[in-house]
């Protein structure tokens, strides 16, 4: 020990001093405790480390999974995913979907990032990021039809988020657009917000003019959502204008004969 601390890069007057502790009676105890701190630091940092996040998450243990990911230098894109379904089971919506973009990236997204993508949609606060995420997600076909669903959503952002999203995927068709257009419309017509239902009524009574969405609005009930705004309906919703309903009824009733 004397030459230990004759080696250590410190002036002569405090090597004394550590030389002095050295030899009284609490050396052995100081050097008990800072072993042991030593010890459990490397095994904690060891034993943390060799923690599987996506256990940790199902097992409902969503801080620890956090924990564990943010310790790594860099944390791949399945941990990412498992990332973002923590912040979600905690509600923060927003790093969700920055964790999902990290996924994303390494195509290492599921379809509960996609679920709670779309879900996303129907916030002020992440409604555009969701958007973003979801113009270039994965897949096609069955992504489409997830979107499309959402396009018939009680929240009107969310439905109108969704038929937004497929009117930018590259995997849409003309005609999935215009049935997302077509559903949005309908749904609106039977909100329970005026405004939004006399904009519904209005976008039927363009589509009413299109060939092609005639088979669409016939399939999503279009002229029966319009033919029950009734007058007792109009009264509930003074918002509401009589002549533009009349006028987008009489249209959809001719689409349903022909």
């Amino acid at each position: 020990m004397p030459a230990i601390v004759a080696a250590l890069p410190i002036p002569l007057a405090t090597k004394v001093v550590v030389a002095r502790a050295w030899q009284g009676p609490g050396a052995f105890a100081a050097l008990f405790v800072a072993g042991f701190v030593v010890a459990f630091s490397g095994g904690a940092v060891v034993t943390w480390r060799g923690h599987d996040p996506g256990a940790l998450l199902a097992d409902g243990r969503f801080d620890d999974a956090l924990v564990v990911i943010a310790a790594a230098s860099n944390p791949s894109p399945q941990w990412r995913r498992i990332e973002g379904h923590a912040l979600h089971a905690r509600g923060d919506l927003n790093g969700m979907l920055l964790a999902y973009q990290k996924a994303l990236s390494g195509d290492a997204v599921d379809d509960l990032c996609l679920q709670h993508t779309i879900e996303a949609l129907g916030h002020e606060q992440t409604a555009g990021l969701a958007l973003t995420l979801l113009q270039e997600w994965p897949g096609d076909g069955a992504v489409d039809d997830e979107l499309l669903a959402a396009t018939t959503d009680g929240v009107w952002l969310r439905r109108h988020g969704a038929a937004d999203a497929l009117g930018r995927r590259q995997s849409a068709t003309p005609t999935l657009r215009l049935h997302a257009a077509v559903k949005n419309a309908v749904a609106d017509t039977r909100s329970d917000v005026c405004e939004h239902k006399q904009a519904g009524v209005n976008a039927l009574n363009v589509l009413a003019d299109q060939t092609d969405a005639a088979p669409l609005l016939k399939k999503a009930g279009a002229w029966n959502a319009v033919y029950d705004l009734n007058d007792a309906v109009i009264m509930h919703f003074p918002c509401l204008n009589k002549d533009a309903i009349r006028r987008t009824d009489a249209s959809l009733a001719k689409v349903e004969r022909e």
